[in-house]
């Protein structure tokens, strides 16, 4: 009888130790996940300057894309063919002769100069917050190299500023090329190893990418002018409104690398209305893409496709409005969708504005005498249309995390659920064994 006693007591005992082990194992995994997250944020946080530089860029873009309008707008990308041409030239000529156009231009250049030299130190400082330290030195050696062989690059174009045609330095091209590719796939290792912020420097790489295709469209559209007329000017300002969407995006996400764990709880939860913000981009796109034809090339078929993109992007703006309304993305897509359809309705006013101005003369486009007010009213048509795209490519990236938040939350809590119940029926198992041994034991006694 006594023996029974004590091994009833020894079950109970057993199964309270492991409880308590299954209690202990649960909170060491919730202070590790605690652990993980405070020290991301505080490693994310060193680089206290990554922040207001991103903001700082996405100002300066925007100073060049008003630059470039202007350039459009007055026609006068061509006031001076030569290129490429130092960022210090203007301080070097004689005030007394170039024209308004000429400074025009060459102040774009200077900006889109200024521009790639703080995305540049932008994009460094954003490969400096990776959290593993051989990681973090090793793309940022790997970008300044990049850097220094795209500098190499733009010295030898220099050296061909007056040759009748472009020599392509293959030897440096290929350098380029290998340094770009090796970057790319050490990042995309960050990104299968699920290291904190890797998305957004990889984002960063690819505007910065952008932001060196970008002047060399510039240079292009000055050297093969006689070739391809204003094509390369419609292709080269399309592209520089999706870059400067892209810095919009890295600046907005860089305040929030990761989303806190309240938010992806809640993402899991809802939809991520990922289907109707791609619809929603991509319309953005294909209106600006319409709107830079029709600006460089006007006729009756651009027209009607502007107009037409114009309605899709409004009646996709409300009905992501009305749906964001119902699921977990309200709280964090609100201000951009009411953004996005407060700059849909100013752009409405303006382009209407841009139409009389342009087409109701009974002088073809190309040949009108631009007055002050029709280049005010144009520059702020393209302006406010870059707020729409990028405001777009916001909310486009914002569902694309919380779809990404939302698979990863149940995932984790497939494997929360596993291991919570195999413990469960560890300790079942246990308490049918003792209540086993019991019954024998009392069936042996008797």
């Amino acid at each position: 009888m006594n023996d029974s006693i004590n091994d009833s007591m020894n079950d109970s005992m057993a199964v309270t130790n492991n409880s308590t082990n299954n209690s202990t194992i649960n909170s060491e995994l919730e202070r590790s996940e605690s652990f993980t997250h405070n020290q991301s944020r505080s490693i994310w946080n060193l680089s206290r300057w990554v922040v207001p530089l991103a903001m700082f860029t996405v100002v300066l873009t925007e100073l060049l894309l008003i630059l470039g309008s202007l350039v459009t707008t007055f026609r006068v990308g061509m006031a001076d063919p030569v290129w490429p041409t130092t960022p210090w030239y203007l301080f070097f000529i004689d005030w007394k002769e170039p024209s308004s156009g000429f400074l025009i231009e060459h102040v774009h250049r200077l900006a889109g100069f200024t521009v790639g030299g703080i995305a540049s130190l932008l994009a460094i400082f954003l490969l400096g917050t990776d959290k593993n330290r051989f990681a973090k030195w090793m793309g940022m050696v790997l970008i300044i190299a990049m850097l220094g062989v795209y500098g190499a690059f733009h010295g030898q174009m220099m050296k061909q500023v007056r040759a009748e045609q472009i020599v392509w330095p293959m030897t440096t091209i290929y350098l380029l090329l290998g340094s770009i590719g090796a970057l790319l796939i050490f990042e995309l290792a960050r990104i299968f190893q699920k290291q904190s912020g890797a998305w957004l420097r990889l984002l960063m790489i690819f505007a910065l990418l952008g932001v060196m295709i970008q002047g060399l469209l510039g240079g292009l559209r000055v050297r093969l002018d006689a070739l391809f007329g204003t094509n390369l000017a419609a292709v080269h300002g399309v592209f520089a409104q999706m870059v400067f969407s892209l810095l919009v995006v890295i600046a907005v996400w860089s305040r929030r690398p990761n989303l806190e764990p309240l938010q992806a709880e809640k993402a899991s939860r809802g939809s991520s209305n990922l289907f109707l913000a791609t619809l929603l981009f991509a319309s953005a796109l294909m209106q600006l893409i319409w709107g830079a034809w029709l600006r460089h090339l006007p006729g009756p078929i651009p027209q009607r496709l502007h107009f037409l993109s114009a309605f899709l992007v409004f009646a996709l703006a409300i009905w992501n409005f009305f749906s964001a309304k119902q699921n977990s993305m309200a709280g964090k897509t609100k201000m951009s969708i009411h953004l996005l359809l407060g700059f849909l309705v100013l752009q409405i006013s303006l382009g209407v504005e841009a139409w009389l101005g342009k087409f109701l003369s009974p002088i073809a486009p190309e040949l009108q005498t631009i007055t002050a007010s029709q280049a005010t009213i144009r520059c702020l048509h393209v302006i406010v249309g870059t707020g729409i795209t990028a405001t777009s490519a916001v909310i486009f990236f914002a569902a694309w995390r919380f779809h990404l938040a939302r698979k990863r939350f149940r995932i984790e809590q497939i494997g929360k659920d596993s291991f919570h119940n195999t413990n469960t029926l560890g300790t079942n198992t246990l308490k049918a064994d003792s209540l086993e041994q019991k019954v024998q034991l009392s069936t042996v006694n008797s």
